[in-house]
C-alpha cells in the first residue's frame, strides 16, 4: 500500500542521510608568547596562519563524512617558525595532536609548550 512505501522511504532517507552526515573539524592555535611571532603555522600539512603575534589566533578547518573519511582521524605535531630578536628558528610541538570528525580542538602556544627544533 502506498502509506507504508512512503513510511518506508522515510526511513531510508533518514538512515541514509545519518550515515552521510557532514561534520566540521577545526584546529585553533593561539600564540601566548610575549615577544614572539609564530609564522607558517601548520598541522599535518594544513595552513592555520602565515603569522601570529602575540595574542592572536588562527584556525584550520574543514569538513568530513563520519565514518566514512579515509583521511581522518589524523595525528601530529603543530609546525612553526618562531621570530624573536631577528632571529628565526623552524620548531613543532612535542606534544601530538589528534584530530577526527567533529572535534573542534584549541592549541596554546606559551612558555610551557614543549618543542623541538628542526
Amino acid at each position: 500500500d502506498m502509506k507504508q512505501l512512503s513510511l518506508l522511504l522515510l526511513v531510508c532517507l533518514a538512515v541514509f542521510s545519518t550515515g552521510c552526515e557532514n561534520t566540521e573539524l577545526s584546529l585553533t592555535v593561539t600564540n601566548r608568547l610575549p615577544n614572539v611571532e609564530l609564522r607558517d603555522v601548520y598541522w599535518e600539512g594544513r595552513y592555520i596562519a602565515g603569522g601570529l603575534l602575540p595574542g592572536q589566533t588562527g584556525s584550520f578547518e574543514a569538513t568530513c563524512i563520519a565514518g566514512k573519511s579515509d583521511e581522518y582521524p589524523k595525528e601530529g605535531p603543530i609546525e612553526f617558525r618562531m621570530a624573536l630578536n631577528g632571529k628565526v628558528v623552524f620548531v613543532k610541538t612535542k606534544e601530538i595532536i589528534k584530530l577526527d570528525c567533529d572535534q573542534q580542538l584549541e592549541f596554546e602556544v606559551n612558555d610551557s609548550t614543549e618543542i623541538e627544533i628542526f
